[in-house]
């Protein structure tokens, strides 16, 4: 688990915090955006209008289906987060 105060001890001064939690963030997102796709979220009728708005960037952009969640995941495996 990601302690801020772990930064102010003696050498990891001038280290990025963020690589510290890094891999544990992508874990969560993969884990729930498979969630989100398992429970049928990719279905616009199925989901509520909170996750919606969500997943719509509140109706600016198209949400994703199932296929669509499942690109993301394999480019989010495959890229990570340092590209």
């Amino acid at each position: 688990m990601f302690d801020p105060a772990e930064h102010d001890r003696p050498g990891l001064k001038g280290q990025d915090p963020y690589k510290t939690y890094r891999a544990a963030d992508l874990a969560t997102v993969l884990a729930a955006l498979r969630f989100y796709q398992e429970h049928g979220q990719g279905d616009p009728e199925a989901r509520s209008p909170r996750i919606h708005h969500i997943a719509t960037d509140h109706g600016r952009v198209i949400s994703l289906n199932a296929n669509g969640i499942d690109a993301l995941c394999e480019r989010l495996n495959v890229e990570g987060w340092d590209h």
